[in-house]
């Protein structure tokens, strides 16, 4: 079980690292030449999905922790919550926010209008876009397996009790 939650642990720092390649391209590696709203507004966005991340990070890790013998069932429950909850508020900006289709076409854009180093800045940055998007999909397989491995232990340790009503009603017990 450890196994699986160290899985997701390392996909969201495959997460972490794809993001500060993205943070690296729209700021430090656009051309100086021209202040760009755009640039500025892409990178705000991939610095508050950079911490978003980094939660999920550590949720992740949380979870990992309260799984090791003897397991904490309702922090491990909790933790994962709350790691899966950032994941879906994370693929949720990443699309919406950063590789949507509006924003993109503005970076191909602005790539076309300014040609050169700023045409070369947008395909870079359309190519990590696409490496954060991989990233953060090899997130979800792992969070699943640590669910299923989660409700399967629960499982295991449920005992069921059923009351069918057949029987004789009414016997008395005598003593010896």
């Amino acid at each position: 079980m450890e196994s699986k939650f160290q899985e997701v642990v390392s996909q969201c720092d495959q997460v972490c690292e794809a993001l500060n390649a993205l943070r690296m391209t729209v700021i430090e590696d656009r051309p100086l030449k021209d202040v760009v709203k755009l640039v500025d507004r892409i990178g705000d966005d991939v610095e508050d999905l950079l911490g978003a991340v980094q939660e999920m990070r550590q949720a992740a890790s949380e979870a990992q922790l309260a799984a090791t013998h003897p397991i904490d069932a309702e922090q491990v429950r909790r933790a994962l919550t709350c790691c899966h909850t950032k994941f879906n508020d994370c693929t949720r900006r990443l699309f919406s926010d950063l590789a949507g289709y509006e924003t993109v076409e503005e970076i191909v854009s602005l790539g076309r209008q300014r040609g050169g180093e700023w045409q070369a800045w947008a395909r870079l940055v359309q190519d990590t876009l696409k490496e954060c998007q991989q990233s953060l999909f090899a997130v979800s397989e792992p969070l699943v397996e640590c669910w299923q491995t989660i409700t399967e232990r629960a499982g295991l340790q449920s005992i069921t009790v059923q009351s069918t009503g057949i029987g004789s009603v009414g016997h008395r017990i005598r003593r010896v």
